[in-house]
């Protein structure tokens, strides 16, 4: 991803753009997209708890979701120009309803039922 004052933007694990967005295989405008969420491994917790949030307040991305390890969906949205505040924590067992960037239900355990 590109955008603003930011160089590069690191990739998500699933990039949702807003719906007037014609899609790019290369790359997408920070500007285009809605939503970047996370898939936590024993490899990127840190970096994607760190680093790549920062990276993505930056370039202004109005939604950050992250699924850790335990299953848990932490709900990040942009407060002002470069910091995200924690909106919901939804761990296994209990759901959520988000309103933004668009509906939906989020349900920890219907992630993993078939795995």
């Amino acid at each position: 991803m590109r955008g603003g004052h930011v160089a590069e933007v690191p990739f998500g694990d699933l990039v949702v753009l807003y719906p007037d967005v014609v899609p790019s295989d290369d790359w997408q405008e920070a500007s285009h997209v809605a939503l970047v969420v996370e898939i936590a491994s024993d490899s990127t917790a840190a970096y994607g708890k760190g680093t790549k949030t920062i990276k993505y307040a930056e370039a202004g991305i109005p939604a950050y979701w992250r699924v850790d390890r335990d299953g848990s969906i932490t709900v990040h949205a942009l407060m002002d120009e470069a910091q995200y505040g924690i909106v919901a924590t939804v761990r296994p067992g209990a759901t959520w309803s988000a309103s933004f960037p668009f509906r939906v239900t989020l349900d920890p355990d219907a992630l993993t039922a078939d795995l």
